[in-house]
């Protein structure tokens, strides 16, 4: 393991892409003495620093405000893309996107000298997920309050930064789940190019997973569950996703956390290509791992070579949070000679809430 320091105050690592040569980026924000920069670095595949990337492999951005990196993705060309959200001096929050060279320097071809910010309402926008499509345009997926509420929310950007016209109403589109608050967290751009977003809605008493499945122009897909939208409820508590992924058979894989009155477990779904509960996975669809008693939650969701599907995230041991990892049989059985739950303590955070990163800053809005 290693760690970065960026400055005397907080830094937090909030999302990872692997770029081609294997060298890992790692983006998050740094506490400046006033308020969060963009923070990355650049590790060779051994873990140690990329001298060639920023400031001996590392560099810090700001754009003029609070700057909170959510994720991050490398294009082909090397150019790596990041995504979060900004708040500028009595503003509100809004999508933010900067590109850097791969040398860590900034785009100044990309937006407005490498960075650009999107308003949805004129308020509350938190960009969560970014992702490239293969023609190069680059999607922003996350919240936005329309209105008195927050609604799930899309961007799509031309390589250059400019918005995409063709892509729902100038560039962005937003959908109305539920009556009350719905906050997309977790996309997936599809094979067919089709976009897949997840998170949760608040049903009037608690949190239930939500899926939205959006054709290639920003407008929700008819054929997938009712009019594009799917809601899964699992013990009527709070249900939420973070993280989706694709099996090669095409179904859905959505994890996450579901809490059972009094302690969250890791949960996970998996659903067909139209966007109903598989039957044949776990219980009719549905799969809750426990962890013990208190905060437990799944925060990113893989399928390896061979099917079987690993769940990461974190577990409660009592004391403060371990990371945890669980791996399941195509099936969602437990997998032969896996414990439920494996769990590698790797760094205890002085404030566990920090370690909720991209997700947390949806509930605590």
């Amino acid at each position: 393991k290693c760690t970065v320091s960026f400055g005397t105050f907080d830094d937090n690592a909030t999302a990872i892409a692997i770029q081609p040569d294997g060298r890992i980026v790692v983006a998050g924000w740094t506490f400046n003495g006033s308020d969060l920069d963009f923070a990355l670095s650049r590790f060779h595949t051994d873990g140690a620093l990329d001298s060639t990337f920023g400031q001996g492999g590392k560099l810090t951005t700001d754009l003029g405000g609070t700057d909170y990196a959510a994720s991050v993705v490398v294009q082909a060309d090397g150019k790596i893309v990041v995504a979060g959200h900004h708040v500028a001096a009595f503003s509100a929050p809004d999508f933010v996107l900067a590109r850097y060279q791969p040398d860590g320097k900034l785009d100044t071809a990309f937006g407005m000298a490498g960075f650009l910010t999107t308003d949805f309402d004129q308020n509350n926008d938190f960009g969560a997920a970014v992702a490239l499509q293969p023609d190069g345009k680059i999607i922003v997926a996350g919240l936005a309050v329309v209105g008195v509420n927050y609604e799930f929310a899309l961007a799509r950007y031309q390589s250059d930064g400019s918005p995409d016209e063709a892509f729902g109403n100038q560039g962005k589109c937003t959908t109305d789940i539920s009556p009350s608050d719905d906050k997309g967290i977790s996309m997936l751009v599809l094979p067919d190019g089709k976009i897949l977003l997840g998170g949760y809605l608040h049903n009037g008493v608690g949190f239930d997973f939500a899926l939205v499945r959006y054709l290639a122009n920003g407008t929700p897909d008819q054929s997938f569950g009712t009019n594009g939208r799917v809601v899964t409820d699992f013990y009527g508590k709070d249900d939420l996703i973070a993280s989706i992924a694709l099996q090669p058979d095409g179904k859905i894989l959505a994890a996450g956390r579901s809490s059972n009155g009094s302690h969250y477990n890791f949960a996970m779904a998996r659903y067909t290509t139209d966007g109903s509960l598989d039957v044949g996975f776990g219980d009719s669809g549905r799969v809750v791992t426990p962890l013990g008693h208190g905060f437990n939650s799944a925060f990113s969701v893989l399928v390896r070579p061979g099917g079987k599907i690993v769940l990461a995230g974190h577990a409660f041991n009592g004391t403060n949070l371990d990371f945890a990892l669980a791996r399941y049989e195509a099936g969602a059985v437990v997998s032969a000679g896996d414990p439920v739950a494996q769990r590698m303590t790797a760094t205890v955070f002085p404030n566990p809430a920090r370690q909720f990163a991209t997700l947390e800053f949806a509930l605590s809005t």
